[in-house]
């Protein structure tokens, strides 16, 4: 135990010495200023922030900002969770394939070239990989455990609710866990626990938005700009096959760095 406990400390270590030197001084994406409006006044309808909101995350943010300005309060969520977030993945990994394995695995993802880019910037992607490796963690070995299977649906919920968008991983993950669950009554309870964690964070969105009809016309808008923009504008006359391998094949552009990862 201790010599695992060990091996985690050092890999943690070494992922906080590479992150930590990428910190940045100034905000850098335009999006990064609509973020640090929404931690000085959460107002979805002005963009702060930007669709699907990302409540939790502000919500950390604006604790943090009673102590800083909003723009190192977001940063130092990011900081925060790039280095729990490794742990947890660690631990995610351990649980499914083996310490050795583990470590390599979380390696590699905290050492990609996506992150190293904007793991510590000031928006709402590393506090929703944490929640997602702690969420993994918790299916993997809470999951069939009956004090503590409501661990995992809560976890889900609040990953869901850091960043809408893990959704597309979270739920699938989610009823796989509940397969695990022995029995209907534990799975009813996980249902209830992750309905109600969604509720405590999608309610007020809604409200902040002016209400369901308001919060759908606010986010279906934003998501057909970006099917316009991203069919139509930036890449006429690309072919879908090319773009189908841009975006899956080799998503960090030079195939050099990226066919190795």
């Amino acid at each position: 135990m201790r010599l695992s406990r060990l091996k985690i400390a050092l890999a943690a270590l070494a992922i906080a010495a590479l992150h930590l030197s990428t910190i940045p001084r100034t905000i850098w994406e335009y999006d990064e200023n609509l973020f640090a409006l929404a931690v000085e006044q959460f107002a979805p309808l002005l963009h702060h922030p930007p669709p699907p909101g990302s409540p939790l995350h502000i919500a950390a943010a604006k604790v943090v900002a009673l102590f800083t300005d909003p723009f190192h309060a977001l940063v130092a969520v990011s900081v925060v969770f790039t280095l729990a977030g490794f742990v947890f993945w660690v631990l995610a990994f351990r649980a499914v394939a083996g310490e050795n394995v583990a470590l390599v695995a979380a390696l590699f993802l905290y050492g990609c070239p996506a992150l190293l880019v904007s793991g510590m910037l000031p928006q709402s992607d590393t506090g929703a990989l944490a929640l997602f490796g702690a969420a993994a963690w918790a299916c993997a070995v809470h999951g069939t455990e009956r004090r503590s299977f409501w661990i995992a649906p809560l976890l889900c919920a609040l990953c869901i609710g850091w960043r809408l968008q893990f959704s597309v991983a979270i739920v699938p993950m989610f009823l796989v866990a509940l397969v695990m669950l022995e029995s209907w009554r534990a799975r009813v309870t996980a249902v209830a626990v992750f309905g109600v964690g969604c509720l405590l964070w999608f309610v007020p969105l809604v409200m902040a938005t002016g209400g369901p009809g308001s919060y759908w016309h606010w986010l279906s808008g934003q998501a057909a700009y970006y099917a316009a923009h991203d069919a139509d504008l930036s890449r006429s006359g690309l072919s879908p096959a090319y773009i189908a391998l841009r975006f899956l094949a080799h998503p960090w552009g030079p195939k050099w760095l990226s066919l190795p990862l």
